[in-house]
């Protein structure tokens, strides 16, 4: 079978499909947008904005286990000859139906009939190869032929063309409008994790996964919202002068924040609830759980495993605080609805396993590219010490390095403490966001070295690298 067989074949639904609202947008697009934000010429530089979805009903391709699914991209010219790089989702364990929300960016020279490769395939655990995980099937679409906005709904074809009952579902971004958008980064209170690793409890440490907040961690939570809290009923009023006009914009962007993401495991969730109890973007939107927001994985740490999916993790949460809130709180928090389509399916790594420096950046440039194109400007994230430090080292940039050295120097070295809210502005115009400023919010502090529980990279060199440290 030769490409233009193959592209037939998935050519009839576009056409059917897409091919009228295709020529309206074109039309429209070119009635009210510069010529420079049409398609470009043949030759030019574009960046293609894949958004994977949803792979369903994959078929278990080991003796053991059901799959284990991952999709890789790329782009040939109409003979297959590749013009770019191969790129990967993150992989998600023990499912036949996996939500990706996986978006590239994938840079390229524009020449007609360039076309979209989709591969799904089941990966080998053990060895972490392509080349030995088993391969699911494959589309194949002219990219012309994709329509921004358009959600595509195929099925995977195997290696001789024909459909299975596999399907993928994909769609194409437009760039966003806003590129430069403030995040607000809130580390969860203290764990009985953190309070077993202090005391070196070990087989309290070890005897569970996915630890909750314990009493010190609940009351840390608590203060963070009521250090913000008679901030905004007092400035409420004249919150859109404020962002325009005041030294206070930061409190006031953290006051208008439109959406608030959540690491899944437990003691960011109940920190979440609690340090933003009231906050409008709760009341209004509640919490979305992203699974890539976990905390890094290191050998050994078990509280970084998950113990719950779906909407258990949201009655997990409220059932451990259940036992030292008073029933009118926990009513309150019961009221707060969540998205937890991210996390249907196992979303942690096990008990064995653990992430090398390549697997966090894959799971931090996964948030980064969901975050540029999340509508939302101004961001709240709860989640991880170690994650948020990753997160600074890898996207500071040296206009935040040279403006606020010290504090730079601080948050790459050092992690947030407990309860801890980090204001950052990041600029997300390229493929990759750079974070311009930063800014520690409503008194709450960087730990220091003893607080950290872990000693200091010796050089800076050394602090710009993701090591291991069992705090977390």
């Amino acid at each position: 079978m030769d490409i233009n067989e193959f592209l037939s074949m998935n050519f009839d639904f576009c056409s059917c499909q897409g091919r009228v609202e295709k020529k309206k947008f074109l039309e429209n697009l070119e009635r009210h947008a510069p010529a420079s934000a049409v398609w470009s010429s043949e030759g030019m530089q574009r960046n293609l904005v894949i958004k994977v979805i949803k792979a369903s009903n994959l078929p278990k391709m080991d003796i053991v286990g059901v799959c284990d699914p991952f999709v890789r991209m790329w782009i040939t010219d109409e003979n297959l000859i590749k013009k770019t790089e191969k790129y990967s989702t993150v992989t998600h364990n023990e499912t036949a139906d996996a939500t990706f929300n996986a978006i590239r960016e994938i840079e390229y020279t524009h020449e007609s009939n360039d076309v979209l490769h989709l591969e799904v395939f089941d990966e080998d655990l053990k060895t972490q190869s392509v080349e030995l995980s088993d391969f699911i099937g494959r589309i194949l679409v002219p990219i012309e032929d994709i329509v921004p906005g358009h959600v595509y709904n195929l099925p995977l074809r195997d290696d001789a063309g024909r459909e299975t009952q596999s399907r993928l579902s994909f769609s194409r971004l437009t760039q966003p409008l806003v590129t430069r958008k403030r995040l607000f980064l809130v580390r969860h209170g203290e764990s009985e994790w953190n309070e077993a690793q202090e005391k070196k409890h070990l087989v309290n440490m070890m005897k569970q996964v996915d630890h909750p907040l314990n009493g010190v961690g609940i009351a840390q939570a608590q203060e963070l919202q009521a250090k913000w809290k008679p901030r905004f009923d007092k400035m409420s009023q004249t919150l859109k002068e404020t962002r325009n006009t005041s030294e206070d914009s930061w409190e006031a962007d953290f006051f208008c924040a439109e959406k608030v993401f959540a690491s899944p495991l437990t003691r960011a969730v109940q920190t979440a609830l609690l340090a933003l109890t009231d906050h409008p973007a709760i009341t209004e939107a509640g919490i979305t759980l992203m699974r890539n927001l976990r905390e890094v994985k290191n050998a050994g740490s078990r509280d970084t495993v998950g113990k719950a999916v779906g909407d258990d993790i949201r009655s997990r949460a409220l059932g451990k605080l259940s036992k030292q809130l008073p029933g009118e709180d926990l009513a309150k928090l019961d009221k707060v609805t969540f998205d937890d389509n991210d996390v249907k399916s196992e979303w942690w790594l096990g008990t064995e396993q653990f992430e090398g420096e390549k697997d966090v950046k894959t799971r931090l440039h996964d948030v980064a590219s969901s975050l540029k194109y999340e509508e939302a400007q101004n961001i709240i994230l709860a989640g991880h010490s170690l994650y948020f430090r990753s997160f600074v080292r890898e996207f500071i940039g040296s206009q935040c390095r040279v403006q606020q050295p010290e504090l730079s120097q601080q948050l790459i070295k050092h992690k947030l403490a407990n309860g801890a809210c980090l204001g950052l502005e990041v600029e997300f115009s390229n493929i990759l966001p750079t974070i311009l400023s930063a800014k520690l919010m409503f008194g709450t502090k960087v730990a220091n070295g003893k607080e950290d529980g872990h000693q200091e990279p010796a050089s800076p060199a050394e602090a710009l690298k993701v090591d291991v440290d069992t705090s977390t």
